[in-house]
């Protein structure tokens, strides 16, 4: 019964947070366990370059680059030549008119401007330096992590938890003739619930793992069977 009521109440938050408070009669579909291959820590560390933390501190530090090569070009002493037409009232005449502009003193002229993209830039590439070996040791930790946690759910799953079996089904029979005593009998099946329950609590942090490495890479981590992929693309 108390299950049932966190239950209730998480399935209402979740409808709540799909935009259907109202409507709680949805079904969830899933899989516990979590045994599909996985992506390689390689591959997914490949794909942290490309990760909008990353990217980010890189579109600004081009962004930089393109200011200060405006900046500079701003810089340069420039020539500046016009040409015309002027009409004259007092003798109604018309007159050709040239001119030539020569910027004085420019050389230096926004040097301040440049160095201050210059250092921005530098500072943006720095950045993306170490938001990207920050990401790299974030995954490593989040992979071993899920890593151990599959072994410790096929340990349980494929060597613990049958052996108990066996125990719980030898308790029931030695129970049953006397030959245990009831404390003795539940101890037995306590320690097979025990270890189904922390199956559940290690195949519910594979998907922990699971979902934050998804979210700081982008990246789907089952590798897809030729079979899975042939569907897809007919």
């Amino acid at each position: 019964e108390d299950l049932d009521h966190e239950l209730l109440v998480a399935r209402q938050h979740l409808a709540a947070q799909w935009g259907a408070a109202n409507d709680v009669g949805f079904a969830l579909l899933g899989e516990l366990q979590t045994s599909q291959q996985l992506v390689s820590l390689e591959d997914l560390e490949k794909q942290l370059q490309q990760s909008p933390r990353v990217t980010r501190f890189l579109t600004q530090a081009r962004v930089n680059e393109s200011e200060m090569a405006m900046a500079k070009a701003d810089a340069l002493s420039r020539w500046r030549f016009s040409a015309g037409v002027r009409r004259y009232e007092a003798t109604d005449d018309f007159g050709v008119v040239a001119g030539i502009a020569i910027p004085l003193g420019n050389q230096r002229r926004n040097q301040a401007r440049i160095s201050e993209l210059a250092a921005e830039k530098s500072l943006n590439e720095a950045m993306a330096i170490s938001e990207e070996s920050r990401l790299q040791a974030r995954l490593f930790e989040l992979y071993q992590a899920l890593q151990h946690s599959r072994h410790q759910a096929a340990a349980l799953r494929e060597e613990m938890i049958p052996r108990l079996r066996q125990a719980v089904s030898a308790a029931n029979e030695a129970f049953s003739l006397g030959r245990f005593s009831y404390l003795e009998w539940i101890s037995v099946k306590q320690e097979l619930l025990d270890a189904r329950l922390a199956l559940i609590n290690t195949q519910l942090a594979s998907h922990v793992s699971l979902t934050e490495i998804e979210r700081l890479t982008g990246l789907a981590l089952y590798v897809k069977s030729v079979s899975a992929q042939s569907k897809e693309q007919k």
